[in-house]
This record gives C-alpha cells, structure tokens and sequence, in this order.
C-alpha cells in the first residue's frame, strides 16, 4: 500500500517503531561501495595509515549529529523539513528545503552515476561497453527501481534497508575481505607518515560532508515513527552505531588500498579501479554489492525529496513527488554519461560546497533544539530573521574558508588552504549566532505577552 502520509504529524497509533529499525536503516544506507574511494581520498591527504585510521573513526563518530536531530522527529513525528518550518518560518524554510533537494538530488545523481559505472566495468571486456545508449538504458532501470521503492513509502523502506543490511552486508563483508587479502598486498606507495593538522582538518571535514552532514536535513523522516517511549540515548546510539560501523570498515578498506596504488585517487571511473584489486572469479559479485549498496542509499534520497518538494510548496501527494526526481535525476545522469570528467574532483567540489550549507542549517536546528522542545507547536511566521539571519552570514563564512575546484574563498590561503574549515565554521557560527539573536528575540517575544 503507497503511503499517503506528507509533512502532516505521524498519529500515535502509528508510532510504533524502535530504535533497532532506526540502525537497520542507517546500516543499510552506508553500505554503499563509494565509502571505500571516501577512504582512498583520506589517503591523498598524506596524514599517515595511523592518522588516516584517526579522520576515518572521527568522521563515522560524526552520525552521532543525525542521532541527536532524529530525536525531534521522535517528538513531533513531523519529517524535518516541517521541523524546519519552525525555526526558519514558512517562506523562510523554502530556502532550506530547495538546499536540501538539490544535495539529494545530487547523491541520487552520483548513485546512479556510479551504478552505472559498476556496469561498465562488468562490460568493460565485452564489445557491449562501446554502445552509449546500453549504458543510459542501465541507469534508467536504476531509477525505475528507486522510483518504485519510493513510492510505496515509510514501511516498505524500513523492510528493505533491514533486508539490505542483512544480506548485502554479508556479501559486502566478502568483497572487502577479498580487498584485503588481494589488493592490499606490497608496499605502500603513498606516504607512510607526516602530514599536518591541515590536511587532517580537510580530510575529516570532506569525510563530514560527504557522509553525516550530508543527511542530517532528513534525520527524523526516518525517526518520526518512533514509539515515545523509546529513549533519547538509544535512538542517538542507534544511529551513531548504525552509520558509523560500516563507514569505518569501508573507509579503513579506501585506506588500505589507496596507501597501495595511486590510481585509485585519480581515476575517473572509481568503480572500475577498484575492480582492479578483485581476482577475476569476483567481479560478478562485486557488481552486486556495489548496486545493492547504492540501492539502500538512493531510496531513502528518493523518499526524503518529496518533503522537500512539499515544504517548497508543490501541492501534489508525495508518493507523486518522486516522479519529478526520477525526470530530473535521468537528464543529470544522461549528462554525466555525455561529459565525464574527473569523478573525484567534481564530487569533492560538490560535497565541500553543499556541505557547507548544510552545516550551518544543523548548527541552527541543534541550538533550537536546545533552546527550545521540537514537541512545542508555534505557528510560525514567514521568515524567523534570527535564524535565516544566523543561516546565511555562517553559510558566507564557511564559504570564505572553503577551498574547492568549483569555488575558492577570499581566506582559503595559508594555513587555511587545504584545511576546508568551511563546514567547521559554518556548522558552529551558525550555532554560536542562533543563539545569541535567538536570545533577543526570545526576549522580545516575553516582553510583547
């Protein structure tokens, strides 16, 4: 049965999930392959196997930040973008919710991008690779596959990332034993030691970005089914632990095999690089783990874009929503497909700039949520200035500190040119800001009853 259900609050009778489904969830979600090449990139930063093993544990410990929003979805039983509302105002969330579709629209691009890419690299010995339209044909069934698991709603995904994590899982388990004993075997050839805080600092805030900040705009559409008599503590332990054990193990694997083979860090198909590191009989089950892993992760993009398009305004069902991300992430992915271009590069500059963004809308929603019980209805107005006002001058800042091949800041130079202490800043700026403009308008508002 499709799921009818759109910003309006869960009923009570309805709240009856536990924290456990909230870590099959999030396992599922992060089993996706390309947390391997994420680790292959910590190694560019040339912070050593110890200090690259550090940023890989600091960075999965990081989902602890969708475990703590997750619990106002548990209160409100509201998905986040009608949380948002509150903070940021009806018009003002418009913003927020437009911010939050474009960074879901982009990892359902690069999920099916990299789907695709697993393909190819299946078909990469057969003459078949050669023929462009195969290769548009495999995406599109990516995303009628997507398309479909969306539409049927909360249950049917729950089910699914549960049976993902299961299964998938296990055959992700093996492929990364096979990484480890075929593809980590000789001498490193990245740097073995050395490195500086700053090229730690821009590890960890790209693995930030490209992970946990990435979600943190859709943490309670998944814990908004919650029982209430769940605790705080679990749902937060829940999710740090669910995110946060498979991430590690992948980016301890991208580490492992990036100390060992430079090409990973600058091939254009990644997928296909990492092929290379399996014996022969492995490629077909690789390819499976890769599309079952990107399966997970893009449903729940596809499911938590149509609250976005809803707090934007767009009156139709949300079952309906997720026609209009199927159209636009095919014309994405027929693009990629038609330009390619360096796969790492283009995806760091996304991350780092989205990431940034996002980081000051989780610094403003944390410190409402401390401030202020998510369960407390307000009605609110068309835009909060407190906290549009603290969104923005965090976003600028972060931006200003932000070294990207899309977008260099003013004051990305020196000590601040490869550490990307963007998302840092904009994440406690926005925090520090909301908190202070909060308190005047806090006032005000006790002053005016």
């Amino acid at each position: 049965m499709i799921e009818r259900v759109g910003l309006q609050p869960v009923s009570d009778g309805e709240k009856n999930r536990t924290a456990l489904d909230l870590f099959w969830i999030w396992f599922a979600a992060n089993l996706g392959i390309l947390g391997v090449v994420f680790g292959a990139m910590i190694v560019s930063f040339h912070e050593g196997f110890w200090g690259s093993v550090a940023i890989a544990a600091l960075g999965s410990l990081s989902f602890a930040l969708i475990g703590l929003l997750s619990v106002a979805g548990r209160d409100a039983g509201q998905p986040m973008m009608a949380l948002s509302a509150r903070v940021f105002g009806n018009r003002g969330n418009m913003l927020m919710a437009l911010l939050n579709w474009v960074n879901l629209l982009g990892w359902e691009a690069v999920a099916v991008l990299t789907g695709t890419y697993a393909i190819q690299a299946a078909l990469s010995p057969l003459v078949l690779v050669r023929c462009h339209w195969l290769m548009d044909v495999c995406g599109g069934l990516f995303l009628v596959v997507f398309l479909v698991l969306a539409l049927y709603g909360y249950p049917i995904v729950v089910r699914l990332q549960k049976w993902v994590a299961y299964v998938f899982g296990v055959l992700t388990l093996v492929i990364l034993i096979a990484f480890w004993a075929h593809g980590t075997s000789g001498a490193p050839v990245a740097a073995a030691a050395g490195g500086d805080w700053q090229g730690g600092v821009a590890a960890f805030t790209l693995i930030l970005a490209g992970t946990s900040i990435s979600w943190t705009m859709a943490s309670s559409d998944y814990s908004r089914y919650l029982s209430r008599r769940v605790r705080s503590r679990s749902i937060v332990l829940a999710v740090t632990l669910g995110g946060g054990i498979p991430l590690f193990v992948l980016l301890l694997t991208g580490i492992l095999l990036g100390e060992r083979s430079s090409s990973l860090l600058t091939a254009a198909n990644p997928i296909q690089a990492l092929s290379a590191f399996l014996p022969l009989w492995m490629q077909i089950p690789y390819l499976i783990v890769v599309i079952g892993g990107l399966l997970a992760e893009a449903v729940l993009g596809f499911y938590s874009s149509g609250f976005n398009l809803l707090a934007m305004g767009v009156r139709i069902p949300r079952p309906r929503t997720a026609w209009i991300d199927f159209f636009v992430s095919f014309a994405a992915l027929l693009f990629g497909l038609s330009h390619p271009t360096d796969f790492l590069g283009a995806l760091e500059g996304f991350l780092s700039l989205m990431g940034v963004a996002l980081a000051a809308w989780t610094g403003v929603f944390l410190m409402y949520e401390w401030r202020v019980k998510a369960s407390e209805i307000k009605v609110p107005g068309a835009v909060r200035l407190d906290a549009f006002g603290a969104f923005a001058v965090a976003t600028v800042i972060g931006l200003m500190f932000t070294s990207t091949p899309l977008l260099t800041g003013p004051y990305a130079k020196g000590i601040f040119a490869e550490s990307n202490l963007g998302v840092v800043f904009a994440l406690v700026v926005a925090g520090g800001l909301y908190y202070v403009l909060g308190h005047f308008r806090f006032r005000l508002e006790a002053h005016s009853e």
